[in-house]
């Protein structure tokens, strides 16, 4: 291919962030140039192509159907590039790790874990949800919460528990069984609930109080501070029940095999000092 018809990457990946951002000027802002500048390099793109690939007759610039099949062909590529280039950034820094895992995993367990390792090592905690794909994760190791996670990577004991902060424990008469519960907020994540299954043949007529949070921490905080009973994974409150903060119900145990699961990405599999990471975490737990 002679270079006058080299493919125009910049400009595909200015196309792109016009049609995710709305806008040529939010795209200038973000590059730094005119918005002039952008829409000519789009221009050229298009003539480059020779068909308009971006709808300016509303708005919101929208890609017209060649230029959707362009976003739809390119945004893996670049995907795939991204991940490429920033395995190669990385092991240009061989102390450094970067890792994500769902918020209440990262600062209950992660972070008291790698603020303990002093081996020349500069560790990165981000936050992701707790079922985002790892292939998409730019990061060293990627900790999800799975019902079926490699064995050999599993964090600690899988399922849930029931726990409530030791001053509420007393106020609501020191309870030792889940269904002796009364007259109590049960707390539990948006999209776990495993109270019904636990409560089931309990003899009050009053249903219980069902109280749903976004997502584990918020839930950990919640009953942390006295707010009612919490169902949360067992690795999210195992260290607060054995300092003796929070008290684990009998009965109040729910068996779903899911756990948390430190997982290499394609980056961490590459770099010592991520699989040596990820013994060290798992050894921990």
């Amino acid at each position: 291919m002679r270079s006058s018809e080299s493919v125009p990457y910049a400009a595909i990946r200015l196309f792109a962030e016009a049609v995710e951002l709305g806008s040529l000027r939010a795209v200038a802002r973000e590059s730094g140039v005119t918005p002039s500048a952008v829409s000519h390099r789009i221009a050229t793109l298009e003539a480059w192509i020779g068909a308009p690939i971006l709808d300016r007759s509303v708005r919101r610039p929208r890609p017209t159907a060649l230029g959707r099949a362009l976003l739809d062909g390119s945004a893996p590529a670049f995907e795939r590039l991204d991940r490429v280039a920033m395995a190669v950034r990385r092991a240009s820094h061989p102390g450094r790790v970067v890792i994500s895992a769902p918020p209440a995993i990262a600062a209950l367990r992660l972070h008291p874990i790698v603020s303990q390792i002093d081996e020349g090592l500069t560790i990165e905690l981000r936050s992701a949800n707790f079922n985002a794909p790892v292939e998409d994760d730019p990061v060293d190791l990627a900790v999800r919460f799975l019902h079926d996670g490699p064995s050999d990577m599993r964090l600690g004991a899988p399922g849930w528990s029931a726990v409530c902060a030791i001053d509420q424990w007393e106020r609501i008469g020191c309870p030792h069984h889940v269904h002796d519960l009364k007259d109590v907020a049960l707390l539990h994540e948006v999209v776990f609930n495993f109270w019904p299954d636990i409560l089931s043949g309990r003899s009050e007529v009053t249903p219980p109080k069902f109280v749903p949070f976004g997502d584990a921490l918020s839930v950990f905080s919640a009953v942390a501070s006295g707010y009612g009973v919490a169902l949360l994974p067992r690795e999210i409150t195992r260290l607060a029940v054995e300092r003796g903060e929070l008290v684990a119900f009998q009965g109040g145990n729910a068996e779903p095999e899911a756990a948390f699961y430190v997982i290499p990405t394609e980056i961490g599999k590459t770099r010592d000092t991520a699989m040596l990471l990820q013994r060290r975490i798992i050894d921990s737990f």
